[in-house]
């Protein structure tokens, strides 16, 4: 009866400790996920670094610069790593202090920077601007586009090339700006008095088209608008929506 008992007391306690394993393992596959972009890289939990995870568990150190990083993005053909860096650490170079003027500090605020995958290079400041910088992506292994916030609602966008060449200067096609999937196309949201829908323009030849409906003013049609694009990238459907 004794060892018998003992058996059930082991079970008991068994099950616990797994279910305590599950729950561990649960919360660092939700915080490992939240920072890596499934490629095994990923920033360390103050933001600071990029690492990268093989399959056997190891880590190696991609940066060690001490510097926020944030939008860690690996290229289509995952040999480039991208990822915007701030150009100010806590307490250095503070305006607020005297040392640096106010308008050079907000615009030189962040830089974007890549890096060989994993990390055979020296991170390589490709842009460089100001604190309205909202979000990049790639277009290919030698071209970003970068996302400008300029204002409410507004918003531009620039291409650069890995060597940091201006491909594009700012720009704005509409009030917000995403790439189709194949990253051929940028669609530009329209939403103001007099016109609403999208237009959509050949990042390579330039060529546009507009999906726009100019009677009437913008908000007797839609509080929402979205374009979505086909899995073949032949087909564009416009979502206008109207909330309440």
């Amino acid at each position: 009866m004794s060892r018998n008992n003992s058996r059930k007391t082991k079970k008991k306690k068994l099950i616990p400790l797994c279910s305590i394993g599950i729950i561990m393992l649960a919360i660092f596959w939700f915080a490992f996920s939240r920072q890596t972009d499934a490629h095994g890289y990923f920033l360390s939990s103050d933001m600071k670094e990029i690492y990268y995870m093989s399959e056997d568990g190891s880590k190696e150190v991609i940066t060690a610069n001490d510097y926020d990083k944030f939008n860690l993005l690996v290229s289509p053909e995952r040999e480039l790593l991208g990822y915007f860096q701030s150009l100010h650490q806590f307490g250095e170079d503070d305006y607020k202090r005297n040392t640096v003027d106010e308008e050079a500090y907000w615009n030189n605020y962040i830089g974007l920077f890549v890096v060989g995958a994993r990390g055979e290079n020296f991170p390589k400041e490709i842009y460089r601007g100001d604190n309205k910088v909202r979000a990049w992506e790639w277009i290919d292994d030698s071209r970003v586009i970068i996302y400008r916030s300029c204002g409410s609602p507004c918003d531009s966008y620039s291409i650069v090339n890995t060597n940091g060449y201006v491909l594009q200067k700012p720009d704005m096609l509409g009030l917000g700006h995403e790439l189709s999937p194949d990253k051929k196309w940028l669609t530009g949201y329209a939403s103001w008095p007099g016109e609403i829908g999208v237009r959509v323009r050949n990042i390579d030849t330039g060529e546009e088209h507009a999906f726009i409906r100019t009677h009437g003013k913008a908000y007797q049609y839609a509080d929402y608008i979205k374009a979505l694009w086909s899995d073949d990238n032949r087909l564009l459907a416009v979502v206008n929506k109207k909330e309440g």
